[in-house]
Formats: structure tokens, sequence, C-alpha cells
């Protein structure tokens, strides 16, 4: 009798903790990395000083963008520009791919300046 009543005992603690846990899981959410355009220009002024690693520009590549168009627009031109210049290694593009990364963080930086304006 009394092991049946610990193999009950044990069943509904173990329900329970699991009901809490799964609580807790759903009330928490999972993690969401949003890049912002201050991410972004970050990301490009480490890749434009040769500073970047191969798994900074992976990340931005990976992340899907569904928040803001403008910097789905700039990822995709990122990924043209990686497509044709990307060398790996230390130095991660080519001097003409780290020129035209150069143009895009410019204009970012002149987008930021407008949206504080």
């Amino acid at each position: 009798m009394t092991s049946l009543l610990t193999l009950v005992l044990t069943i509904v603690c173990t329900f329970v903790i699991l009901v809490i846990a799964v609580a807790v899981f759903m009330r928490i959410g999972s993690p969401v990395y949003r890049l912002e355009i201050e991410n972004l220009i970050a990301l490009l002024e480490l890749v434009v000083s040769e500073a970047a690693t191969r798994q900074d520009w992976d990340v931005f590549m990976a992340v899907p963008i569904r928040h803001n168009d403008r910097l789905l627009q700039v990822q995709r031109r990122c990924h043209a520009i990686a497509s044709e210049h990307y060398v790996g290694g230390k130095h991660l593009f080519s001097d003409t791919g780290r020129q035209l990364l150069n143009g895009v963080l410019e204009e970012l930086k002149q987008d930021l300046n407008i949206e504080s304006a």
C-alpha cells in the first residue's frame, strides 16, 4: 500500500513540476534578437576597419529581419557584396568589398542622423 502511495505521490509531484516549468517557459518566451540600425553601423565599422570576425558577419547574414524593411534591404545588399567580394580569413573582404560596405555604412549613418533630427 505504501509503495502505491509513493508511486502516486511521485507522479503527482512530477506532473506539478512539469506544469510549473511549462508555465514559466511560456511566460518568459524565447529570446529574440532584433537588429537595429545602431547594431548594423557598429558591425559595418568593424568590417571596414578589418576588426570583425567571420562569426560576426555570419550572424548578421543569418538573422531574419522582419521588423524593418530598410534594414532588410541593407542586409540583402550586403549579401550581394559578400557574394562577390568575401574572401574570408583575417580581412573578410577584398579592398573593393570594404569600399562598397563603407558606402553602405555612410548611408546608414545618414539615415540615423535624419531619424534623430
